[in-house]
């Protein structure tokens, strides 16, 4: 009975100590998951975070952006709409235009220059907040989903001026390559309007048909 009992003892205890074992591994994968979720939550919310201000600073600039286009003083929004009639009315007698694709966004990126680069109507800071924005949400670690999510965001802040002055900005020398990379790759001009006729017919040649097109990447 001695060795019987011995034996059901260590028996008990090594069942104890199995049983001990699984609710400690069972405990760590719950806390290894908790803190997972914790990490995930923190750095949503810092995204979150930096996301809106980096936003609302946008939103800043363009409703204090100053220009003096033609001779005219304008502000805010109706200044993207007056500089991108300027810059398509500079492009607007096809007879005039390069046929050539090198040559044209020359002459596009003259026309831009001549306008949105000049003392008093300067929209280059517009600009440089905007790709910040872009690049922000570009370079986080969001899945693909959701980095088109808040680039949608974005696009939807903008207006057709804003929308139609940027397509003219990524033609130019200024914003040829990393800005009209991010804009194709959101698909920033999907369902956009075309303040003007050579927007269309002009421009958008010079960006791929994902720039224009909706959806996810």
């Amino acid at each position: 009975m001695t060795q019987e009992r011995a034996l059901l003892i260590q028996m008990v205890l090594a069942g104890v100590s199995t049983l001990a074992t699984v609710v400690l591994v069972g405990i760590t994968a719950k806390y290894a998951q908790l803190t997972h979720r914790l990490t995930q939550t923190a750095a949503q919310q810092t995204f979150d975070s930096m996301f809106l201000e980096l936003r609302s600073g946008l939103a800043e600039t363009t409703v204090n952006l100053n220009a003096v286009l033609n001779g005219k003083a304008v502000r805010g929004r109706a200044a993207f709409e007056e500089a991108t009639g300027i810059v398509a009315g500079l492009l607007s007698t096809p007879a005039q235009l390069p046929v050539d694709d090198e040559a044209l966004r020359k002459h596009i990126d003259g026309a831009y220059k001549q306008t949105c680069q000049v003392t008093g109507a300067d929209f280059g800071h517009y600009f440089r907040r905007l790709f910040m924005l872009l690049k922000f949400i570009d370079e986080s670690t969001l899945p693909e989903s959701d980095k088109y999510r808040y680039a949608s965001i974005v696009r939807g802040d903008l207006s057709t001026g804003e929308l139609n002055l940027l397509a003219f900005n990524c033609i130019s020398i200024l914003g040829q390559d990393r800005f009209r990379i991010l804009v194709e790759r959101y698909s920033l001009f999907a369902g956009m309007r075309y303040s003007h006729p050579v927007v269309h017919q002009q421009v958008l040649r010079f960006f791929s048909r994902k720039a224009v097109t909706a959806g996810a990447a």
